[in-house]
């Protein structure tokens, strides 16, 4: 059974794992180095209230990780809440089993039941993103939010 839910404490070494082979270029591949991003992970997502990560599991098993942003944005003289996300990163294993789409499904709904009228990513790779609305030059829609 899939099963989408912030991380606890205990799920940061598996979401390092995954985040070192699945950005070889941050080279976090050896123990010390999964130790050091697992900690700092932790640390940001205990202590920065505006950073939240998020997991995709299947039968405890953590298939995927990402990190949550609240993001304010000044629109016609109004704060808005804008929902950002960074470090999609899927386990090798799966990555053919649409878990990134079950990842962006779950984010866009949170972000939604939090009333937020945007979302932002910055893609590592803006044609697989395009394919779930994100992209340059997508349609525009203009937006009217009443000041609080």
């Amino acid at each position: 059974m899939l099963e989408t839910r912030e991380l606890s404490p205990e799920d940061f070494d598996a979401a390092a794992r995954i985040f070192g082979d699945a950005y070889p270029g941050f080279k976090i591949a050896s123990e010390e180095e999964r130790k050091r991003f697992s900690e700092r992970a932790r640390k940001l997502h205990k202590e920065e209230p505006t950073a939240h990560f998020h997991g995709l599991f299947r039968d405890g098993e953590l298939l995927g990780m990402m990190c949550f942003y609240d993001f304010a944005a000044n629109f016609h003289q109004a704060r808005i809440l804008v929902g950002g996300i960074g470090q999609v990163a899927v386990a090798l294993p799966h990555k053919k089993e649409h878990v990134a789409k079950e990842m962006m499904r779950y984010f866009l709904r949170h972000y939604r039941d939090r009333a937020a009228p945007l979302t932002a990513l910055y893609p590592f790779r803006p044609d697989f993103y395009r394919k779930m609305g994100f992209g340059y030059g997508t349609s525009m829609n203009q937006y009217r939010v009443r000041p609080s």
